[in-house]
């Protein structure tokens, strides 16, 4: 039977005794070029709430542990070095989301982007704090180009600014520009891919409200190995069909509008308007279908 992921919603709060308030998930892999200047931006952050950085680094080849030990040696009560000594391709993140997670508040930054604003952290969490009903605080980001140019992509896109975030009327930010109330029972999700990245931002979007802070906190850099950038056209398209069509059957169908708002195929779009959405959603998932049997 398929699960629904409010099947997943932690049915007892953290403990607000924890001594911290948010945990930093640092995922590192051969950043030795960049990690530093992540780091440095965690530690410039001022904040009255104390937090903790798990750097989660997947079996670097190059210097990037030894740099993040630098600083964990230098910051021992700020910075948790968690270092795998085989490459997990990203499992590891999971296990340290089941087993290292024990704070009201927690997000994700990788060792290629950083933040600019010092102040995100505390403004996040005050925010919290004061407003329990929202569960994920979502600002703007930089896009850093390969040609060391600075990008607003969120001049490209529909939104309103100082407006909350729905399913339905949302602007994508990245990872590094969230952050997250600790409501999931991750140890019952570890077998699910979708606890990372895009569909996180989306997990959060179905089951709760979204505050947008419309303003830059970090920067994202595009490089040309990421998982996303390293891929040629023809597979960003068909990653992105997967992305859709894996949220399209873990959120049940619904909501449909968006979702083939989101599908790369302006054919589906067409199909929407003269159809209508639950058609076209049945189309999506007999197209995918037969595409799942050629791949």
């Amino acid at each position: 039977m398929q699960k629904n992921c409010a099947d997943f919603i932690k049915l007892k709060k953290t403990n607000k005794k924890c001594l911290h308030k948010l945990t930093i998930f640092l995922v590192t892999y051969n950043h030795e070029k960049t990690i530093r200047d992540t780091l440095k931006s965690i530690v410039k952050q001022k904040t009255q709430h104390n937090f903790i950085v798990k750097i989660l680094d997947d079996c670097s080849t190059d210097d990037t542990v030894k740099i993040c030990k630098e600083y964990a040696n230098k910051y021992p009560n700020l910075f948790k070095l968690i270092a795998q000594k085989h490459n997990t391709n990203m499992q590891h993140i999971k296990q340290a989301m089941v087993s290292e997670l024990k704070t009201p508040y927690w997000c994700f930054i990788e060792g290629d982007d950083y933040y600019t604003d010092s102040s995100f952290i505390d403004t996040a969490i005050n925010f919290f704090e004061t407003h329990p009903d929202y569960n994920m605080f979502a600002a703007k980001h930089k896009l850093k180009t390969l040609d060391n140019e600075f990008s607003d992509t969120f001049a490209k896109q529909n939104f309103i600014p100082n407006k909350d975030l729905s399913m339905v009327n949302f602007v994508y930010c990245q990872t590094s520009a969230r952050i997250y109330r600790n409501i999931f029972d991750f140890v019952k999700m570890q077998n699910y891919p979708y606890i990372y990245d895009i569909y996180l931002f989306f997990l959060y979007l179905y089951v709760g409200k979204t505050y947008f802070y419309n303003h830059f906190v970090s920067v994202y850099r595009q490089n040309l190995n990421g998982s996303w950038t390293k891929l040629d056209d023809k597979h960003q398209k068909r990653e992105s069909r997967i992305v859709v069509w894996n949220l399209i059957k873990y959120f049940g169908y619904e909501p449909r509008q968006t979702l083939i708002r989101m599908y790369p195929k302006r054919t589906m779009k067409r199909l929407n308007k003269v159809l209508g959405s639950w058609i076209t959603i049945r189309i999506i998932k007999a197209y995918e279908f037969i595409f799942s049997k050629k791949s």
